[in-house]
């Protein structure tokens, strides 16, 4: 009789054992569940991670393309804009680099991102009255980035 119930504190202390495993792989499932969201989170707020998705840049790009014919120093614009497409460019480029399994479509440059910056080049070579040299600089500017 002994014997028949060391055998079933046995088997009750092998199925606590087996819970308690049970409830561990549960909070790593909860954790990564946790991750997953947390991450999604920045994606839908913030952009593709690491960084600002292609329509974050798209949009500053076209906003630079509506006002820069209006500002009084179009250079520092094409130069702004010009930087900005760099980055777009080159943010891709990194996640080309890594040859991750999917590609990461958030990052990818559209053609709203390079006609906004035809566009910038072409709202800021008009005259802008303040004599030729400054139109030739901002002129040359704009063919730069183009």
């Amino acid at each position: 009789s002994s014997t028949s119930s060391d055998s079933d504190s046995d088997s009750d202390s092998d199925s606590d054992s087996d819970s308690d495993s049970d409830g561990e792989g549960s909070s790593d499932d909860d954790e990564a569940t946790r991750e997953a969201w947390k991450m999604t989170q920045l994606i839908d707020n913030y952009g593709a991670p690491p960084g600002p998705s292609a329509a974050m840049y798209d949009l500053t790009l076209d906003a630079i393309a509506n006002i820069i014919d209006k500002t009084s120093n179009p250079i520092s614009y094409l130069k702004k804009a010009a930087a900005l497409f760099e980055s777009s460019t080159s943010r891709n480029k990194l996640d080309q680099k890594q040859k991750m399994d999917v590609v990461n479509l958030d990052s990818i440059p559209t053609a709203a991102t390079f006609n906004a910056l035809i566009r910038i080049s072409s709202n800021a070579a008009k005259e802008s009255g303040k004599g030729k040299r400054h139109d030739e600089e901002v002129r040359d500017e704009a063919i730069t980035n183009a």
